[in-house]
């Protein structure tokens, strides 16, 4: 059985063969056969394309996606229609999130139509999933803005809160211009974080946003509610900010298929929304949308969307990408650490698989408990509250756009500098408050084994208190074809609707 010492002097050579072979160079053959399989399949195959995108070094990792989602769209004979659809789509979502990722959000990418087409195959097969929920945002905005137009406002903001609404904000504006009426974005990355001891609040900026549209006559603010927490926490704050003359909140209300739904706020909300429509003489204030249809997929297997709103979870589908990378990551780092030393940890098993074996390949095993124990032990001081809170201070100091949301880009380099800060900030601390510095390499190592070995299952997100406002990054040319054909598709299905007299009942 190993001891503890052996543990601490062996930290740094610990490395996972897995992780060795996560993150080593795939051979170029078997990514090149694995990009065919995916593009024979919406018959975008193209020679030139194939060795274009095949030629760049990819990781293991990256094949193993690739292998994944091919497993996932391959040919079926019970797939139904819905199934095809979705399948073009996990396409152009498996390339760009795969082969494309390394530039995605660089201005300086090269048009590419062959990529764009294979992007708006994509849109094709979202759109055909989720139809009907399209169909009412064609619906919805046709409908406000012809209320817009006989409103008597003359400059109307409509608030972009990325990514959730920012697809409808969009074909809100596109079917305002199709009918000569101007409608003006304002970008609200608002922080998540609504009590003023941990630092900046909702509050606190939405009152920066009704300076930033104090010239405008009203805000239109549109969001989806499944739980409906959020959207009542933002309108709150809105309302107060801005007054009851020159706000309007619609709620896009979707059906929460795992039944977490709260009654009562939605209720409230509700309550709120209608009194504050009547304000404002507008048509509507809550919308539901319809559910998505079970299909057929992979094998067959009946299959529901993964969320309950067809365009939520994929920041393809709005053309930018909403990140915080040094406080989402500050916040996910301190979760592992405080999760490695608790009975039920979620993240040990990674970390078991990351330190099975030794550099020179030869198996490591743990006696049971050992891991959990070592972690209770070893990390006691560095899971102090005071740890965080410094960590957090130090990175508003160095990274103050980040912390503000002010950040218009930053490639590979950007990255790598605000991940390696965090690393060289946490040894630090580690080394002025323990007294063996080798227990906190050897808990970074773990941390950063953790999330290697975790990210494809446990992706960071940022916590429900999180002041730092995130930011938006567009993606390249090549990758917003896939943002613009959802829109023009969306601005076709408006142009074939007729507007409803009663909207207000309608949507209801």
């Amino acid at each position: 059985m190993m001891n503890d010492k052996k543990v601490v002097d062996d930290s740094v050579a610990f490395m996972s063969m897995r992780i060795a072979l996560l993150h080593s160079v795939a051979p170029k053959q078997l990514i090149k056969a694995e990009i065919r399989r995916l593009l024979e399949k919406i018959e975008c195959a193209d020679d030139d394309l194939l060795e274009a995108l095949s030629t760049r070094p990819h990781r293991v990792g990256v094949l193993e996606d690739l292998q994944l989602w091919n497993t996932r769209t391959d040919y079926h004979p019970d797939r139904d229609r819905i199934g095809d659809a979705a399948a073009r789509f996990w396409v152009a979502q498996a390339l760009a999130t795969g082969i494309l990722l390394g530039d995605a959000t660089w201005p300086g990418v090269a048009a590419d139509d062959r990529i764009a087409a294979i992007m708006r195959s994509g849109a094709d097969g979202l759109i055909e999933v989720g139809e009907s929920q399209f169909r009412r945002i064609a619906a919805l905005a046709v409908d406000l803005v012809e209320w817009l137009d006989r409103s008597g406002h003359k400059r109307i903001a409509v608030l972009e809160s990325p990514l959730g609404n920012s697809l409808v904000t969009q074909a809100l504006r596109d079917v305002g211009a199709s009918k000569g009426i101007t409608l003006t974005p304002v970008v609200w990355n608002a922080p998540r974080n609504d009590r003023s001891s941990r630092g900046h609040t909702v509050g606190q900026s939405a009152t920066q946003f009704a300076l930033d549209t104090k010239d405008f006559d009203l805000v239109v603010y549109l969001d989806d509610v499944v739980s409906g927490s959020r959207f009542i926490k933002l309108h709150d704050a809105l309302l107060r900010a801005l007054g009851q003359q020159r706000l309007l909140s619609i709620a896009m209300v979707f059906q929460d298929p795992y039944g977490k739904t709260d009654p009562q706020l939605r209720q409230r909300l509700r309550r709120r929304l209608d009194e504050q429509m009547k304000w404002v003489g507008a048509p509507m204030s809550w919308v539901t949308f319809p559910q998505l249809r079970i299909f057929s997929a992979d094998g067959g297997h009946q299959s529901a969307w993964q969320t309950p709103i067809i365009w939520g979870e994929s920041d393809l589908v709005a053309g930018k990408r909403k990140v915080n990378l040094v406080f989402t990551l500050l916040d996910h780092f301190f979760a592992i650490l405080d999760d490695l030393g608790s009975p039920r940890s979620r993240f040990r098993p990674y970390l078991e698989l990351a330190w099975c074996t030794d550099t020179s390949g030869r198996p490591s095993t743990f006696a049971p408990g050992f891991l959990e124990a070592s972690f209770r032990n070893y990390a006691k001081v560095l899971r102090s509250p005071t740890f965080k809170v410094d960590m957090w201070k130090r990175a508003i100091e160095r990274f103050e756009k980040d912390y503000s949301g002010e950040i218009e880009w930053f490639g590979s380099e950007g990255a790598k500098e605000r991940i390696d800060w965090i690393r060289d900030a946490f040894l630090e601390w580690g080394f002025a408050h323990v007294d063996d510095h080798r227990i906190a390499h050897l808990v970074w190592n773990a941390i950063d084994a953790v999330f290697v070995t975790s990210y494809p299952f446990e992706k960071p997100r940022p916590s429900r208190d999180q002041d730092a406002t995130p930011y938006t990054m567009d993606y390249n040319v090549n990758l917003q074809a896939l943002n613009r054909h959802l829109r023009k598709r969306i601005l076709e299905m408006a142009a074939g609707y007729i507007p409803q007299t009663d909207s207000y009942n309608w949507y209801v």
